[in-house]
């Protein structure tokens, strides 16, 4: 019983605070459609491709299937020594960057493809210059570091990013945005509709009464306001015809007195 009065208390909230309810999210919603579409700039996406072989590899031993799998081993290790704060701190230097190597491990994803030798970088920022420099940036910078280190110049830059090729313009998300703020928008009015019946002192019902002991002498229902209107209308009718019938009784007796 007390879950059934529970939830019909829940429903009558969402009842009486359904303005609230329905009018914050619509809100949400179009501050974040008017923030994403003025404010929010578009992202720029540039990506390099590089090729791994082994060094001083014959043409014949290119196509071997134990080189390919050397290769792609290799390719699985280049890959984690993308992000290594050294090579990031080069292509820093290198391009007067004002960032961390953090931040730019952020921008920046690695993905070796499977049984191959390619590596793609690519860079998301919302200049699409600096998206090519940077991973232009650290294609080079993960070549020169490869020589240093390994003694080994067996990595390649493919397809360079540029304007003309490997940049993707990637539009704001106002979708997802608008899907967002419109959930926030409901939790946050669901929120303020049962923190304000908290709030709220008035009494809403007998059940309220009895629980706080105060016997209940009787129940005035509600009156809708159409029929607080026919009411209305017909209490002037009979206000009206009460009038007629008392200057019909006086013209009467007028008539009588005549007489």
């Amino acid at each position: 019983m007390e879950n059934s009065v529970s939830m019909k208390e829940i429903l009558l909230t969402f009842r009486r605070r359904l303005w609230l309810i329905l009018c914050i999210p619509i809100v949400f919603g179009a501050v974040s459609i008017v923030y994403t579409h003025f404010y929010t700039a578009p992202a720029y996406s540039a990506t390099t491709q590089v090729l791994v072989n082994q060094v001083k590899a014959t043409k014949s031993y290119l196509y071997n299937t134990n080189a390919i799998q050397t290769n792609a081993q290799l390719v699985n290790t280049y890959s984690g020594l993308v992000n290594n704060p050294t090579i990031l701190n080069r292509v820093i230097t290198n391009l007067n960057l004002q960032m961390t190597p953090e931040e730019m491990s952020g921008m920046l994803t690695v993905q070796p493809t499977q049984n191959n030798q390619l590596l793609t970088l690519t860079i998301q920022s919302e200049s699409p210059y600096r998206s090519i420099s940077i991973v232009n940036g650290v294609a080079k910078a993960l070549k020169a570091q490869v020589k240093t280190i390994m003694g080994e110049d067996n990595i390649n830059i493919l397809s360079p990013a540029s304007s003309n090729s490997g940049l993707t313009v990637i539009p704001a998300p106002l979708e997802k945005n608008l899907v967002i703020a419109v959930l926030v928008g409901f939790i946050v009015s669901i929120g303020l509709a049962f923190l304000f019946d908290y709030l709220d002192d008035s009494i809403k019902s007998e059940h309220e009464l009895v629980n706080l002991g105060i016997p209940v002498l009787g129940v005035i229902s509600h009156v809708s306001r159409h029929e607080r209107r026919r009411i209305k209308t017909v209490s002037k009718s009979k206000e009206r015809l009460n009038v007629q019938t008392v200057s019909n009784a006086h013209v009467i007796s007028n008539k009588g007195g005549l007489r």
